[in-house]
């Protein structure tokens, strides 16, 4: 949603260096390195490839390739874990390839990942973290998956609906009526980016009701 209506767009990774370099302590920014920098920048893939070789996404170090590759491991197990526990879906959906290759269980899926990115990755022939074929097109699998049953799940739209109209309203409010956001000092657009993008999902829910839904009043008799 805040990539819709701020003028400069928004893109998560983009924000995270935003907020290391310019929001943090006080303002003044975390004293960190151009590598680690570098490796915040580029840790996004979305529905990009998991493995890439473009210098353009790739991370300038192996250790940003590591924090690239461990994050989409651990959340395509974690959301799958999660739809399960929802009940979007059942242990007899998980596709039959993502069994055979990588486990029946969480343990299991994110033990065998972890175990192919160590026996596939060799520095001394060329510096990539890389998973073996078999489990690189299993998580791609496995990732498309999710993006047609959980992700795209007609109940997950709903709410992901509902998020965004939220956050449109608490754009829309805070713009007409800067006293309500209670930012300090001269209120810009990225302050509101800033704010809007730093709010937990139950923050957020509470300040729109606050705005937005009428308080009782109680009078005595």
């Amino acid at each position: 949603m805040l990539n819709k209506v701020s003028r400069n767009g928004f893109h998560h990774a983009v924000q995270s260096l935003r907020v290391v370099e310019h929001v943090e302590n006080g303002g003044e920014g975390l004293n960190l390195t151009e590598e680690v920098r570098d490796g915040i920048l580029r840790h996004t893939k979305g529905k990009g490839p998991i493995l890439t070789r473009n210098p353009d996404a790739l991370p300038a170090t192996l250790e940003g390739q590591i924090v690239r590759l461990s994050d989409i491991l651990a959340y395509v197990n974690h959301d799958l874990e999660d739809a399960l526990r929802a009940n979007l879906l059942s242990e007899g959906d998980i596709p039959p390839e993502v069994v055979r290759h990588l486990g029946a269980t969480h343990r299991e899926r994110i033990g065998n990942l972890i175990l192919s990115v160590i026996e596939t990755t060799d520095l001394e022939r060329e510096p990539l973290v890389l998973l073996s074929d078999a489990a690189h097109e299993t998580l791609v699998l496995l990732r498309n998956y999710l993006y047609e049953h959980c992700y795209d799940h007609p109940t997950v739209r709903v709410e992901f609906e509902k998020a965004e109209r939220l956050l449109r309203d608490l754009w829309t409010i805070f713009s007409e009526k800067r006293q309500w956001s209670g930012l300090e000092g001269e209120f810009t657009e990225e302050k509101l980016v800033d704010y809007l993008a730093g709010m937990t999902d139950r923050y957020a829910i509470r300040k729109w009701e606050s705005l937005f839904v009428p308080q009782s009043w109680f009078v005595k008799a």
